[in-house]
């Protein structure tokens, strides 16, 4: 039942990103996070880890096609363009990676495009007239893509299973 839900959830809440962008982003975001966790925690019904691993890189794509149909309408030029870069090779990196099943290709496209999303469009809540510059995109990209650099080496590159139990375990055990 739980992996209807699901499914369901990943599904329809993307949809919510056209109405509120910065809202919807959070909750597709939330969706994305806690779908894994949830079934592992209440069964996996007709799914294992290993047949949902392509069916999340799929939803992911799609909601973040949703994000990115988004900022295809943004005013700020800067802004556009970066979303435009990063959403696209992430989108490289995710179609390579199925291709070859090869998990360095998550790494060395990493999904900052997302945080990026997120990052833009929660500034610009609090300051509508904010404008991107190359300055602060370079410093906003620095401070997004290091922390995801490092979880997408950890994860994808030395393709070792994150969460914060076992990250916890890996750094003071």
């Amino acid at each position: 039942m739980i992996v209807f839900i699901v499914l369901a959830l990943r599904l329809i809440i993307p949809f919510t990103i056209f109405r509120w962008p910065l809202l919807g982003g959070l909750l597709a975001f939330a969706a994305d996070f806690y779908d894994f966790p949830s079934l592992n925690k209440f069964g996996w019904g007709f799914l294992t880890p290993e047949t949902y691993q392509p069916v999340d890189k799929l939803f992911d794509i799609y909601y973040l096609s949703f994000e990115f149909l988004v900022a295809l309408r943004w005013n700020d030029l800067l802004a556009r363009k970066a979303a435009v870069g990063l959403f696209s090779w992430r989108l490289i990196g995710v179609v390579a990676f199925e291709l070859t099943q090869m998990r360095k290709f998550l790494f060395f496209a990493p999904n900052i495009f997302e945080y990026f999303y997120i990052a833009f469009l929660g500034i610009k809540k609090f300051k509508p007239k904010f404008r991107l510059t190359q300055k602060i995109l370079i410093i906003l990209l620095l401070a997004i893509g290091i922390p995801k650099l490092i979880q997408e080496f950890v994860l994808h590159y030395l393709e070792y299973p994150l969460g914060f139990r076992t990250l916890w375990d890996a750094l003071f055990k």
